[in-house]
């Protein structure tokens, strides 16, 4: 049986990548990544959704942050995008490529919340794991790198007008419990602060 793995950009930028490659290499893991461009896949999806929208328009890129709002501040006169992260956009693509092959095919996340919402999907041949119970159950012991920045940092919707990048859980109280609201808004919500950079599935191996 074949071993693939995808690396969110997280787990890239973390390592020396000849040394990240040659451990998983060791493993019978093929590293595989993505033909299409799903990050502006995404961007656009959201514009074209904030376009036809009259309320705000909650980003639902990081489970841990919709679910909060919705558990917190759950009101009329908003609306929760139902668009899929990039991650599960890459782990589609990928699953749909090797579907047919005695195959496993491992998504690595930057979080719990991220690997459950790719669980609960039920990808054929593909298991979801997070960066740290992927290293602890295959022993991989690397020394990582500061990673001070997110991949993939606040300001991610640069193509759309009115929008509002709230990047920890503190600017996300802070927002809905006082701002004044306009009309027509995006609400960019990352929980962690500053990005998945500080998700709870590098925390561990990046100490």
């Amino acid at each position: 049986m074949k071993k693939y793995i995808w690396l969110n950009p997280v787990v890239l930028k973390m390592y020396e990548q000849e040394e990240l490659y040659s451990t998983l290499e060791c493993l019978d893991f093929q590293v595989v990544t993505c033909e299409e461009n799903h990050l502006m896949t995404v961007k656009n999806k959201y514009k074209e959704r904030y376009e036809g929208c009259n309320q705000l328009l909650c980003d639902n890129r990081c489970p841990k942050a919709i679910s909060y709002v919705k558990t917190h501040y759950d009101q009329i006169g908003q609306e929760y995008a139902t668009i899929q992260p990039i991650l599960i956009h890459c782990a589609e693509e990928l699953a749909n490529r090797y579907k047919d092959d005695d195959a496993e095919l491992y998504i690595i996340t930057p979080c719990t919340d991220l690997k459950d919402l790719g669980t609960s999907l039920a990808l054929k041949n593909t298991i979801f794991q997070t960066w740290t119970e992927f290293c602890r159950d295959h022993q991989i012991k690397l020394n990582s790198k500061p990673t001070e920045n997110s991949p993939i940092p606040p300001g991610f919707f640069d193509n759309i007008p009115n929008v509002v990048s709230l990047a920890s859980k503190d600017d996300i109280d802070c927002f809905f419990q006082s701002t004044p609201k306009q009309e027509k808004q995006l609400i960019e919500m990352l929980y962690c602060q500053g990005g998945c950079h500080n998700g709870d599935g590098v925390r561990i191996t990046n100490e």
